[in-house]
């Protein structure tokens, strides 16, 4: 027996596209919370989420703006090892915030919802990322241009 997950288990291309890599569920207790089972993934992107959700370098430079407030709680667990899924838990204030209408770009009233506070992460993730991969290019380029200068 080993760590890897069984293929048949193991979500494919199509499924992700269509949306059946995660379930949704809405905590009827606790309003403006929800818990989602996100599929063939572990601690790597439950932590990355939870940091960006709960938005921890705002905290340390002051700069968080009024929509990262919002978050109460941030956290995901991930049941067994074996199991390639995690279960994230979010809950917000619910607070109604202005937002632009992707539409016509004008101002409208929302509320701060978990799946609103989980889109927005999700962005700030993929664009810290991207900033990161770019630095790591730059890196490179120097390190071989630097190469090429000493022979």
């Amino acid at each position: 027996m080993d760590n890897v997950p069984e293929r048949e288990k193991m979500k494919k291309p199509d499924d992700f596209q269509q949306g059946k890599w995660f379930t949704i569920t809405p905590i009827e207790k606790q309003e403006f919370t929800s818990e989602y089972k996100l599929d063939t993934y572990d601690h790597t992107v439950g932590n990355i989420l939870r940091i960006e959700l709960l938005n921890r370098d705002g905290w340390k430079t002051g700069s968080r703006d009024e929509k990262e407030t919002q978050v109460l709680f941030a956290g995901y667990k991930q049941p067994h090892p074996l199991e390639p899924y995690i279960v994230l838990r979010i809950h917000t204030t619910g607070k109604s915030l202005k937002v632009l209408d992707a539409e016509d770009k004008s101002e409208i009233s929302q509320a701060y919802t978990p799946d609103l506070a989980l889109g927005n992460a999700c962005r700030r993730a993929v664009k810290r990322l991207d900033d990161i991969a770019e630095q790591f290019r730059k890196a490179i380029r120097l390190a071989r241009k630097d190469e090429e200068e000493e022979e």
